[in-house]
């Protein structure tokens, strides 16, 4: 996948790309949304810039489906509008707890 043009920091990330976050971004970046059983992220550098926060917004309201239907409480609930930060921030705990949910079942 070819990156995007953009002004995100990604200071501190990684440049490895996870097999489950092609699913999302794929999706999104193909306008047919991200799948429904999909626990990955849309991956940054490749969503523009002014398509991101959308991204971010729609990702986290797929993953928030996602748990709610397996019973997979999330320690901070998604704002009704939330900032970009919020969002990822959101993300990066639904994914932990999913991880502790496979963990321990």
């Amino acid at each position: 996948l070819k990156a995007a043009p953009s002004s995100k920091d990604f200071t501190g990330v990684s440049s490895t790309i996870m097999q489950i976050d092609l699913a999302p971004t794929l999706g999104l970046l193909l306008g047919v949304g991200i799948p429904s059983k999909s626990a990955g992220r849309v991956i940054p550098s490749v969503i523009p810039d002014f398509q991101y926060s959308d991204a971010l917004r729609i990702n986290a309201r797929q993953m928030q489906r996602f748990l709610d239907k397996r019973g997979i409480v999330v320690e901070t609930a998604l704002p009704e509008h939330a900032t970009i930060e919020e969002y990822e921030h959101f993300i990066d705990l639904a994914q932990k707890s999913l991880a502790q949910s496979v963990d321990t079942n």
